[in-house]
């Protein structure tokens, strides 16, 4: 007895492949090293140069979604009331207009690291010194 299989059929129709290929190629993998780097400068005793502020912040920025979405997918902020407020926070920080000021930068650094410290902490980052 020959059993005939079904024609194959892809899971997805191609506009809804396309745009899992399109963010898949622009992702960008986290870099908790180099976001340490940047928390530091960001939140260090000299403020850095007015042409150094606007990149750090734009850094400090693209890394805030990245720690909201591991805080999200892992749960964190359903089971840390502290961890729900920084997402909000860093959301909130997301969203304001970039202005490019020290202060601006301040806020951004400082998410990131409480935000960073708390997943660290937790154990849904790993490979981070605590």
């Amino acid at each position: 007895m020959t059993v005939q299989a079904a024609p194959w059929r892809p899971p997805l129709e191609a506009p809804v492949l396309q745009s899992m290929l399109d963010r898949l190629r622009s992702w960008t993998p986290f870099d908790a090293d180099a976001l340490l780097d940047d928390i530091a400068v960001a939140l260090g005793e000299v403020t850095p140069a007015t042409s150094e502020v606007a990149r750090l912040l734009h850094r400090l920025r693209s890394a805030l979604p990245q720690l909201v979405g591991i805080a999200v997918a892992s749960g964190a902020c359903r089971k840390v009331e502290y961890v729900a407020v920084l997402v909000r926070r860093a959301r909130a920080v997301t969203e304001q207009p970039d202005t490019g000021t020290a202060l601006g930068l301040r806020q951004a650094g400082w998410c990131c690291h409480e935000l960073l410290d708390q997943l660290v902490a937790g154990g849904y980052i790993k490979g981070v010194p605590p």
